[in-house]
């Protein structure tokens, strides 16, 4: 196991006074020794990250950053606080922030500064994606077909080129999901809070979908049947009170039924396309 590559970085509200900024750009090759599909995992906040492939062994990473801050100093300041941790192993590279989130206890420690990164990564084509962001920027990944998390908070999410999904979501966001081939998945949760979803299956795609749904309607290009409603009860407890709720989201079948797609929004309608 290699050691942690430790790359500063900065995080922080935004600042709308006078800045000053300074940008960077690193590309770098990670190998895996290990046989089998490696698991690749990116945790961005600022910023896109896209994802292609190729037909290499190795991940190629590229990374454009913009740190800005209100002035010299405090940009100073930043590159002590907040750190992009490379974890390269035999089968998984890890990059995600680290640093102080366990000791800012509600104080921001160096306002004014902000850190725009964008990544773009070419993996090998069996690899498993993890990708995740939090602003400015989508999460575009295509031709994995393990994709197992792809989420954002003020940004879309597009996957192409799937065979199988764990988790795909954004808050305030469009999301839309291809399929290359039938779903193999045992079970795939695909959320909204503010945002429409549209999944594309190819044709002879067996699958069974749940939605639940605030204000949002259905459409679809497969003709669905309709399936017993399946109430689930939920443990809620806020240390001092335990309730109990209910809910009954809607279910249907596609084709002879099989992998199981949960679909939930709150303002969001589901498209179901047939691939063309």
């Amino acid at each position: 196991m290699n050691p942690l590559i430790l790359i500063p970085l900065v995080l922080a509200a935004r600042y709308h006074g006078p800045e000053i900024s300074q940008t960077d750009q690193w590309t770098e090759d990670f190998s895996f020794t290990a046989t089998g599909s490696p698991h690749v995992v990116v945790k961005n906040v600022w910023g896109p990250i896209t994802v292609r492939t190729h037909d290499q062994p190795f991940v190629r990473v590229t990374a454009r950053e913009k740190r800005v801050a209100r002035d010299q100093e405090m940009l100073d300041r930043s590159r002590d606080l907040l750190f992009l941790t490379v974890d390269h192993q035999p089968d998984l590279l890890r990059i995600e922030l680290d640093g102080i989130n366990n000791e800012r206890h509600h104080r921001d420690p160096c306002p004014g500064c902000r850190l725009e990164y964008a990544f773009e990564l070419t993996v090998p084509a069996n690899a498993s994606i993890e990708a995740t962001t939090v602003m400015d920027g989508a999460v575009d990944i295509a031709g994995v077909g393990n994709v197992v998390r792809a989420r954002n908070v003020n940004g879309d999410v597009y996957v192409a080129g799937l065979t199988s999904c764990n988790d795909l979501g954004t808050v305030n966001g469009e999301l839309d999901a291809h399929f290359a081939a039938p779903p193999m998945l045992e079970k795939c949760a695909i959320h909204t809070v503010n945002g429409d979803m549209t999944i594309v299956l190819p044709s002879g795609s067996d699958a069974e979908f749940d939605f639940d749904l605030f204000n949002g309607e259905v459409e679809s290009d497969f003709e669905l049947t309709a399936l017993p409603a399946k109430p689930e009860v939920t443990r809620v407890s806020d240390g001092r009170i335990t309730r109990y709720r209910l809910r009954t989201p809607s279910a249907v079948r596609l084709g002879a039924g099989g992998p199981r797609f949960t679909f939930e929004s709150i303002n969001g309608d589901v498209n179901i396309v047939a691939k063309r």
